[in-house]
């Protein structure tokens, strides 16, 4: 049960850092909601300092911040990283962001 307890809040803490990627990325143009940045971070902080473990606790800021750049970086230039390298033209941007 113990066990069962700690991986619900690992995921749980993960999804919050992930919202506060998407949240952070709504805020700016051309979706322009922009309260979502007034509160954007929350998720994120509430995440690493409340929910996931001490020895998770990292991975919080890494998902939010890098998710918040990686998905600023696909949605405006989708296709700059995919035009430069002919290997990769078969690759999706929801495949790039993977790699």
């Amino acid at each position: 049960m113990a066990k069962l307890k700690l991986v619900l809040r690992i995921i749980v803490g993960l999804l919050l850092a992930a919202c506060s990627a998407g949240a952070l990325l709504l805020s700016l143009p051309p979706y322009g909601f922009w309260p979502f940045a007034l509160i954007g971070l929350a998720p994120m902080l509430f995440a690493q300092y409340r929910i996931l473990p001490l020895r998770l606790a990292n991975f919080a800021p890494a998902i939010g911040i890098g998710g918040f750049i990686g998905l600023v970086i696909l949605s405006h230039f989708p296709t700059a990283l995919i035009d430069q390298s002919p290997s990769l033209k078969f690759l999706t941007p929801g495949v790039m962001l993977s790699v």
